[in-house]
């Protein structure tokens, strides 16, 4: 299984979501998020689940912020930890197929 690593931002003209998606900043940049929102979305963020404009927010401001940047990489850690024991016992833990 490849190391788990985060998605990088998508490049500005790969945001395309509709005006009404994300609330624009006064000079209508991309608005921020803040540490609980990346908290919130740092699983999805990590797993891929998130579309291109919630990618590149949370993208963002982990790297501005070195606690959120510091808390992904150990979700992160802990993500690629149980893959391993998943791969050596070749089953998934029970907690995972609820």
């Amino acid at each position: 299984m490849p190391p788990l690593e985060p998605p990088p931002p998508p490049p500005p003209a790969a945001i395309g979501a509709p005006a009404s998606a994300e609330p624009a900043a006064p000079n209508g940049a991309m608005a921020r998020c803040t540490c609980a929102e990346v908290g919130d979305r740092l699983s999805e963020y990590l797993d891929r689940e998130l579309g291109a404009l919630d990618t590149a927010r949370v993208g963002l401001h982990l790297a501005a912020c070195p606690r959120c940047a510091q808390a992904a990489a150990s979700l992160a850690e802990t993500i690629r930890a149980v893959h391993r024991l998943a791969g050596r016992s070749g089953e998934w833990p029970a907690w995972r197929q609820r």
